[in-house]
């Protein structure tokens, strides 16, 4: 579809020909759909397929590239410098690494940078919050969205996972935004928590909201939205403006470019596998987050899944299992010896190992390469001793450049370079 689409039905939100390119990377190829008013649109893609880029552009983090397209609101050209124009301009983006403040109150981040003044208009300028007033717009807005009970004097800090994207959609109802954008909302919320979210949604979709929705749940994109447009390789791939006519089978094949069957290959389970020594045995292991003893055997060559609702103690088993918790009982066995890391540096020497669920805190060093990261916990096997200050020499730059390399082609990760 084009802008002489969009502008057909008043209030559509129209992506015309959007490039955006990073050094070494094409992150969006002249992607064109549109979206319309009072209906949930779904952006799906594999990881690279252009998605975050694009909430990006449409929240004013990233302009689209010099001679590339644009977008436009009904018959309005949208041009932003930056995500303060965005939110000027009505359109609110929640991150799935949601954007609070965690040292405020549920009222200061409802009100985030419109916070009430005290006084008179001169005695504003002073820049005195009329805290009572901020607490009154704060509570009528969570009512608004069924969430009433939550006090708004409470630090964001306290909140777990589903009131806090609670505040945050507060956020933008709030502001009075007319597109909302939802990144992986469901990551981290419970069943019962979710269901409250799909019940806001659709009071936003009755509300005649632009409303996008980016999620790798399928059933969630059938059950929540209306349209959906595939990204692949930055580029658009296909836009069902009527999901009735699409099938999971069908979305799938436009997101990977090949038949569903190469995708997903049902297999029972290796019966060598499931009769084989337990490498590493659990038993009776308890600490924090964990509400009753656990007791778990995992074998070579065997995927064990850990099933649960959020607080059940899946990550906290597994943080226990890596060193970045300390047991308080029970006893674990590698290959028949005791396993206790005191750290994750003792896991990861016996050649245990955690993928965060926290990949931003817990998982990388945002402020280092895609290089250095891949290289970081493995660098203790390729570093010479350290001398007598404690000063490490140089590092063996050829082999973390062979290493990344490697690694960088074997997982194929989207980047321009180490």
């Amino acid at each position: 579809m084009n802008r002489a689409d969009a502008s057909a039905s008043p209030g559509s939100l129209a992506f015309d020909r959007v490039s955006r390119s990073f050094p070494g990377v094409k992150a969006l190829d002249g992607v064109s759909f549109v979206a319309r008013p009072g209906r949930v649109h779904a952006l799906m893609g594999e990881n690279g397929a252009g998605k975050s880029t694009l909430l990006k552009v449409l929240g004013g983090v990233y302009a689209p590239d010099a001679g590339s397209g644009g977008l436009t609101l009904g018959e309005r050209r949208l041009d932003f410098g930056g995500p303060a124009d965005a939110l000027a301009a009505g359109v609110a983006v929640i991150q799935q690494e949601l954007q609070l403040v965690d040292s405020l109150s549920v009222a200061e981040n409802v009100l985030l940078g419109r916070l009430p003044r005290r006084g008179p208009g001169w005695f504003r300028a002073l820049g005195l919050i009329d805290r009572r007033a901020a607490r009154r717009a704060a509570a009528d807005t969570l009512t608004r969205l069924g969430e009433g009970h939550l006090d708004v004097r409470a630090s964001a800090g306290s909140l777990s996972p589903g009131p806090r994207q609670m505040v945050e959609i507060a956020k933008a109802i709030a502001r009075d935004a007319t597109v909302i954008a939802f990144d992986e909302p469901t990551s981290s919320l419970s069943a019962r928590e979710a269901d409250r979210l799909f019940a806001v949604i659709a009071q936003l979709r009755a509300a005649g909201r632009v409303i996008f929705y980016v999620t790798h749940r399928m059933d969630e994109v059938f059950r929540v939205c209306d349209a959906c447009t595939v990204l692949r390789d930055g580029r658009h791939v296909r836009t069902w403006d009527d999901l009735n006519e699409a099938s999971p089978d069908g979305l799938v094949r436009a997101m990977v470019g090949r038949p569903v069957a190469d995708v997903y290959g049902q297999r029972g389970a290796s019966p060598a596998a499931a009769t084989g020594t337990p490498r590493l045995s659990v038993r009776g292991l308890t600490g924090p987050g964990l509400t009753a003893p656990a007791d778990l055997d995992l074998r070579s060559g065997e995927i064990t899944g850990l099933f649960g609702l959020v607080g059940a103690g899946r990550t906290e088993l597994v943080r226990l299992l890596a060193g970045a918790e300390r047991p308080t009982g029970g006893a674990v066995t590698l290959d028949g010896d005791a396993f206790a890391p005191r750290h994750p540096a003792d896991a990861i020497g016996r050649g245990v190992v955690l993928v965060p669920e926290d990949r931003k805190r817990h998982g990388i060093l945002p402020v280092a390469g895609v290089g250095e990261n891949i290289n970081v916990s493995a660098r203790r096997h390729h570093q010479p001793v350290p001398g007598p200050a404690g000063v490490i020499g140089p590092r063996p730059f050829a082999w973390e450049r062979r290493n990344a390399a490697a690694r960088i082609a074997e997982l194929n990760v989207r980047t321009p370079g180490p």
